[in-house]
């Protein structure tokens, strides 16, 4: 006689009342009922529209429907002049975040991939408004690129002319973000 004994397996399985207790911990409970907390910082929210950004990008998110990318693209344009108009502290905060990301995903934020998407949303919005987009968008990978020596990106790259695509408060932002 053989003694084959398999000693019985044992299958943890998930507290229910554990898992209930985590998620009220996320919870807003000032009204008395237990309501998801609404992210209201602005970094935060730009922050959380980069990381869309970079997903749009890679094809994770809006590539089933050409109005879903359309609708996307309009409302991140318009996000990032209202970026662009945060007090100086937190919109570097928001620039360096995007920088990083940039480095991270070097590949999803080439030429073609950040100007392909745009050809049907070029008819829907003027042409300067297009056109200081794409230029933003040059602007922030070619700093990512050099983030770590701004001589050679200030060799490269006419903040002041980029600057001067902006009002006088937004091109002192950048100007200081760059020149910091």
């Amino acid at each position: 006689m053989s003694d084959n004994f398999a000693p019985p397996t044992i299958k943890k399985l998930d507290n229910a009342v554990a898992a209930q207790v985590a998620s009220e911990e996320k919870m807003d409970k000032s009204l008395k009922v237990p309501t998801e907390k609404v992210t209201t910082d602005p970094t935060t929210i730009y922050k959380n529209g980069i990381d869309n950004f970079t997903k749009f990008l890679a094809g994770e998110i809006h590539s089933g429907s050409l109005e879903e990318r359309i609708q996307f693209q309009m409302s991140f344009l318009d996000d990032l002049w209202l970026m662009l108009k945060l007090d100086e502290q937190p919109l570097k905060i928001v620039l360096d975040y995007f920088v990083v990301q940039i480095i991270e995903n070097r590949h999803l934020y080439s030429d073609g991939t950040i100007a392909a998407p745009l050809y049907r949303v070029e008819p829907l919005r003027s042409a300067q408004e297009i056109l200081k987009y794409k230029r933003f968008l040059l602007f922030i990978t070619t700093f990512a690129d050099h983030a770590r020596d701004r001589q050679r990106f200030l060799q490269q790259f006419d903040v002041a002319k980029f600057g001067a695509m902006f009002g006088p408060e937004i091109k002192q932002k950048l100007s200081n973000y760059v020149y910091r």
